[in-house]
């Protein structure tokens, strides 16, 4: 938690700085680049909960045996669907 208040707190001194230039005269950017620090800070955490729930599905996809046939598993649904399709009609 220590590294977010870190980047909280740099992000809002950027942007304090940026605002008080932007609004003095002093630069000539767009709100857009004036409000980057917050849109940098948004994009991390959207990109870090976005590994993050990658990393989850992941392994909960590799450490669930799908393919053993048991009831409420996707591997029974599999294997029916399997016989029902093979099935011939005479």
């Amino acid at each position: 938690m220590e590294n977010t208040k870190g980047k909280s707190m740099t992000t809002t001194l950027f942007l304090v700085l940026f605002v008080g230039l932007k609004l003095s005269g002093c630069i000539d950017w767009s709100w857009w680049l004036v409000m980057s620090p917050i849109w940098i800070l948004v994009a991390f955490i959207v990109l870090a909960c976005a590994a993050y729930g990658g990393i989850v599905l992941y392994k909960e996809e590799y450490t669930i045996d799908y393919w053993t046939p048991t009831p409420g598993n996707a591997g029974y649904a599999l294997n029916i669907l399997h016989e029902i399709l093979s099935m011939k009609c005479y």
